[in-house]
């Protein structure tokens, strides 16, 4: 997870758009869960393969399935407040697909 994107939400973006409170919030969510999970399986962050069979603990399964999706979703929440961003102050030096050039 790159935890260098995790941006805090300017109070004025969250008067005119309130959906980046809980974004903002999930963000730092995901990020606790991982490094909670990390602390109790640090078997899993490993960088070599887990010198342990990681098919003996259902628990380690678990928590490494849930790190890899809870990863994927955090590097998918900028995107959202990217592309929100673009909606709202569009750059007129960008044409959009939809734009009509004529």
């Amino acid at each position: 997870m790159n935890c260098g994107r995790c941006i805090p939400t300017p109070l004025s973006e969250i008067e005119t758009n309130p959906e980046l409170a809980l974004v903002g919030l999930l963000q730092q969510t995901i990020s606790m869960t991982i490094r909670s999970l990390s602390a109790a399986h640090p078997e899993l962050c490993e960088l070599e393969s887990p010198s342990w069979n990681i098919h003996h603990y259902p628990s380690a399964i678990a928590a490494r399935t849930l790190m890899r999706h809870l990863e994927l979703l955090s590097d998918l929440l900028p995107d959202y407040r990217t592309a929100l961003m673009a909606e709202i102050n569009p750059d007129p030096r960008i044409q959009t697909a939809t734009s009509d050039p004529f």
